[in-house]
């Protein structure tokens, strides 16, 4: 299986939120993939970056967060098609994060129309990690 297999059927991309102790908010991007100890898909991501972490006796999750995420995606892109729109909005997320990092005044809180975009792309990226019904 390669990484883009990998991500279509075991892969969890979400954007996580947390509040700062000054109040502000801060967002990241986050891969990680669970296998029962499978060494062949841990050999194939960790070359992409990334921490292991042991969950349980019998399983190990594989975890890719912000830039190398991004990289990752970006890496992985042309061979995705169920997760492909949800790839791309996350890239476009950590983008978005980039640019702030670039900025005279990025020790300020996110102004309201930046927020805005956040939480749309996270609460986009979100509803694409849950099944939809086949009819």
């Amino acid at each position: 299986m390669n990484a883009a297999e990998i991500m279509e059927n075991r892969g969890t991309l979400t954007i996580t939120q947390q509040h700062t102790p000054v109040g502000n908010i801060t967002h990241c991007l986050r891969i990680s993939v669970t296998t029962n100890n499978d060494n062949e898909i841990l050999q194939t991501l960790l070359p992409y970056g990334g921490s292991l972490s042991k969950q349980g006796p019998t399983l190990t999750r594989w975890t890719i967060t912000s830039n190398q995420a991004s990289s990752f995606l970006k890496t992985i892109l042309p061979q995705l098609t169920k997760r492909k729109k949800q790839a791309e909005l996350a890239v476009r997320f950590q983008e978005l994060l980039q640019e702030r990092k670039l900025r005279k005044d990025r020790q300020q809180p996110v102004d309201s129309e930046t927020l805005a975009m956040r939480l749309s792309l996270k609460a986009e990226v979100a509803s694409l990690n849950r099944p939809t019904l086949q009819s």
